[in-house]
């Protein structure tokens, strides 16, 4: 015993008792920012969404272009899916607009609507869509270099790639 009335052994299991505190925070502390890292983890997406269809995507036969004919076919299978963004099952003015970004915008709209009723519904997307020469004038804004097949660099640079830029 020391002079004071405290023995060192008491000192001793004080401080072991202190650090064994400090240990345990740190452990609780360790244990919550796992469950919020995992937490925060478990909700956010996966990948980030597509920005637009890779070259892949379009490009049917895999020669690293796309035909007019690849572009139509893509336009016809996948085209009012991707542009029914809030998937109403008919296609407005504004998710048109988010897609066609030309000067051309409202007559390629409306050469679609051909019920004049503002939305392109399935039908009049299936039956104008070549019928009405918007595939094909879309398909030669993005063609920059005019040799009938885009390349990945004409479909970032194009004046109409805003089309392929929506998330899906």
């Amino acid at each position: 015993m020391r002079a004071g009335g405290v023995n060192s052994a008491s000192r001793c299991d004080v401080y072991r008792t202190k650090k064994r505190n400090i240990s345990m925070q740190r452990y609780i502390t360790a244990i919550i920012v796992g469950v919020f890292v995992v937490a925060v983890t478990a909700c956010s997406p996966i990948a980030p969404p597509t920005v637009r269809p890779p070259l892949a995507t379009l490009d049917s036969n895999g020669d690293g272009r796309v035909s007019r004919d690849e572009f139509l076919a893509f336009m016809n299978r996948e085209g009012f899916a991707r542009l029914d963004i809030d998937k109403s099952g008919t296609i407005t003015w504004d998710e048109w607009r988010t897609f066609d970004t030309t000067a051309e915008a409202r007559r390629d709209f409306e050469a679609l609507d051909t019920n004049q009723d503002e939305r392109i519904e399935p039908a009049e997307w299936t039956y104008n869509l070549g019928r009405s020469g918007v595939a094909l004038r879309l398909f030669t804004n993005l063609d920059l270099d005019r040799v009938e097949a885009l390349s990945e660099p004409e479909l970032d640079q194009s004046p109409v790639a805003p089309m392929l830029s929506i998330r899906f």
